[in-house]
């Protein structure tokens, strides 16, 4: 995606100028630069190792925030296996098995059929595209984890709610995005944790957050029982609630 640049007054008056003479701006064409998440359809990588033998990687990225991977190495059978990723600006955060359990990467569209993707400290790698181009393919993310809603610390409540009656407590929403606030002094908004992207890797029960600061925090959740509004991260245990509702009388914790 394009980055902001800021300009100096001596470059505005310059790009003034040459504006002067021009009837029109002309664009680049690259319509892919512009797509909140453009690896939305099919791309592919090869390599060749010391032995001659190539290894084609394709990857379907999809809007549920899965990506199928299908991997063929020289006259084997291709295998096929699921990743899960998150989209944040011009990062892409890839889940894996082992290691840190994800791969960070920072991306450059080169034109509508080509990305450069280059991982932390490592080289690049130019994903190409398969198949036509379609700029009007619906690029919506639509999580379907049964994690979106509301979700607060699952604590007793009490029989009369006291001064420090306080959690955090999170909204989640199927857009691969949620927002984290801490209640007190009956104030739902308390304070304002920030907004996080994320991958629900959902075979390993392991959530991978991004920040506005594109710091990467993997959390290991446990009793995960989301048809039932419940999971655990860390010694914390949370429910699923209404949003609006955050004292009930004798409320106690699962």
């Amino acid at each position: 995606m394009k980055t902001k640049k800021v300009m100096t007054p001596l470059g505005a008056l310059i790009g003034l100028l040459m504006l002067a003479g021009c009837d029109t701006q002309t664009d680049d064409g690259i319509w892919l630069d512009d797509m909140a998440n453009p690896f939305i359809g099919t791309w592919s990588y090869s390599s060749t190792n010391m032995s001659n033998v190539t290894t084609t990687t394709t990857m379907e990225f999809k809007t549920d925030g899965a990506i199928e991977v299908t991997t063929k190495q020289g006259e084997n059978n291709p295998t096929i296996s699921t990743v899960y990723y998150l989209v944040k600006d011009d990062f892409l955060v890839l889940s894996t098995t082992s290691g840190s359990y994800y791969t960070k990467c920072r991306f450059e569209v080169i034109d509508n059929s080509r990305i450069r993707v280059v991982q932390d400290a490592g080289s690049a790698t130019i994903y190409t595209r398969v198949g036509a181009e379609n700029p009007n393919a619906d690029r919506t993310i639509v999580l379907n984890d049964n994690l979106n809603g509301f979700w607060r610390w699952s604590i007793n409540h009490g029989t009369e709610e006291g001064a420090m009656f306080m959690y955090d407590w999170w909204t989640i929403g199927t857009n691969a995005a949620y927002h984290v606030y801490h209640y007190m002094g009956k104030n739902k908004r308390y304070i304002d944790r920030g907004e996080f992207s994320y991958y629900f890797d959902s075979g390993n029960n392991r959530l991978v957050a991004l920040s506005d600061q594109y710091t990467v925090t993997v959390y290991d959740l446990s009793n995960v029982d989301l048809d039932n509004g419940r999971f655990q991260l860390g010694a914390r245990k949370y429910e699923k609630f209404d949003g609006e509702t955050f004292w009930e009388a004798n409320h106690t914790p699962w």
